[in-house]
């Protein structure tokens, strides 16, 4: 007989860590994989009177910086841990936030911080970082109010960070696991977005009315139109608000909640004309006038672009994306610096011109979107060949501005090679079925990450460089190295 192994369990330290990277990795990732979400454990006990500490993982960016402070502070420390009183847990806890998050060498990162709680005999705080200046590239509002989030990161981190200490509190309990739902926290993050909208009422109603009224036709027509926001004092007082224009107000308010007469009321959003609301009810019918002043923060639109999919806006400013209820953070465009770094991630010799000139094509693209997918590949002559039954294959032509304004209107993708020669259009791209799609953004999206992987497993193929443009305007440069 084989005598069975011993099981080894895992420590109680490494489950705790296992399970908030992954779960902070889930929250953050969903949204920009430049985030980095590091997440580093600080241990604290008294054994015997002896302080005794550790830091998970040993690597951590923070970890000699923390260890040096514990050191010189052993004596309060020790003191806070041995009368157990929250006052002073408290207290420790924001001495390390502060020597933390004022140093200068941690200056490019964001932190959240747990409370110091007693696990598994020891007191533990969680610290988890994010990269400063990709949270920093999105778009946010100033703060003027400050009841509500400046972004969805804001308010989705907000959430985050209340979860994570909760999850602390809890851990070991029956069903802890189920404290940290990275789908959840997104949701409720959004939810809590919506405040901007200024409702006082049940501000945490309005994501779902949206989604209800973005789910319905009308006589078999998919929904299109567009909502303004402002607050209900402002509508209410004589002159309203300086830059809306109120064609038509209606005599009996129309609620959100109301589903459909709300998605027949928006037949009636045409053009610049829109449906105006106090988050509430429907007030009436009107557009926008003169030059809206971006500080005041009090007038906001919620366009509806297709079946169950609607963004937030503040003057043009993308603040969220809701797809079938994946939530996003659109980003208007693409930085030069981030398709440089792509591009020349896949293909180092590429001379910087003919990066740039790819890169304007782009950018051109983007300004005449209907939504469309580029891929870039020096074998894109043999792959229009190879493609040419399920593709318009063209003579060899250099693109330019005036013709790929012509052809993002067809179905399917632009094959290009890195010369900026374009030699098939409208193709429909192969590829072996991937777990790394995501049914929520759409066939185009996937079609690129099916190819891609494809292309990247078949030796005597060049890997290639797909950028996807939704017709939201929602951008994603996908390699072999994003998927």
């Amino acid at each position: 007989m084989h005598s069975r192994k011993p099981q080894t369990s895992i420590p109680v330290s490494k489950q705790f860590l296992r399970l908030l990277r992954l779960y902070s990795k889930a929250v953050f990732n969903t949204f920009d994989k430049n985030l980095s979400p590091t997440v580093t454990l600080v241990r604290l006990r008294l054994d015997n009177n002896a302080l005794k500490y550790e830091i998970q993982p040993e690597d951590s960016p923070f970890a000699q910086f923390i260890l040096r402070y514990i050191k010189t502070q052993k004596r309060a420390i020790s003191t806070a841990l041995y009368n157990h009183k929250e006052a002073q847990l408290d207290t420790l806890k924001g001495q390390i936030s502060v020597e933390i998050t004022g140093a200068p060498a941690f200056g490019s990162h964001m932190f959240f911080m747990t409370d110091l709680v007693l696990v598994d005999k020891w007191y533990t705080l969680t610290l988890v970082s994010l990269d400063r200046e990709t949270y920093n590239s999105y778009y946010r509002l100033s703060g003027k109010n400050d009841t509500a989030p400046h972004s969805l990161l804001d308010a989705v981190c907000s959430e985050f960070s209340s979860d994570i200490n909760k999850f602390l509190h809890q851990f070991g309990r029956e069903d802890y696991e189920k404290t940290l739902d990275f789908q959840s926290t997104i949701r409720n993050g959004s939810k809590k977005l919506l405040k901007i909208l200024g409702y006082s009422g049940l501000w945490d109603t309005t994501y779902d009315k949206l989604n209800k009224i973005s789910s319905l036709n009308y006589e078999g027509k998919a929904i299109r139109g567009r909502i303004l926001f402002t607050r209900k004092n402002i509508l209410n007082k004589e002159g309203g608000h300086p830059n809306l224009d109120i064609l038509m107000t209606f005599a009996a308010r129309t609620p959100l909640s109301n589903f459909r007469h709300v998605r027949k009321l928006l037949e009636l959003s045409r053009g610049d004309i829109c449906l105006i609301s106090d988050s509430e009810s429907i007030y009436g019918l009107g557009r926008k006038r003169g030059d809206y002043q971006l500080s005041r923060e009090d007038l906001f639109e919620i366009e509806f672009t297709n079946y169950y999919t609607w963004v937030l806006l503040h003057n043009s400013q993308k603040l969220m994306r809701v797809s079938h209820e994946h939530i996003s953070l659109p980003k208007a465009k693409i930085e030069y610096d981030q398709f440089f770094f792509k591009l020349k991630q896949i293909y180092p010799t590429l001379d910087h011109q003919k990066i740039r000139t790819l890169y304007l094509l782009v950018m051109e693209a983007i300004r005449y979107n209907t939504g469309t997918l580029i891929v870039f590949t020096p074998n894109a002559a043999s792959e229009a060949k190879r493609l040419k039954n399920q593709c318009f294959q063209v003579e060899a032509i250099p693109m330019t501005k005036d013709v790929i304004r012509s052809v993002i209107n067809i179905d399917g993708a632009i094959l290009m090679d890195l010369e900026g020669i374009c030699h098939g259009i409208g193709a429909i791209l192969d590829g072996m079925a991937s777990v790394r799609g995501d049914t929520a953004r759409g066939a185009r999206y996937n079609s690129a990450i099916r190819y891609v992987e494809t292309v990247g497993k078949i030796d005597t193929y060049s890997d290639c460089v797909a950028v996807v443009i939704s017709d939201d305007g929602f951008i994603d440069i996908i390699t072999k190295y994003t998927i």
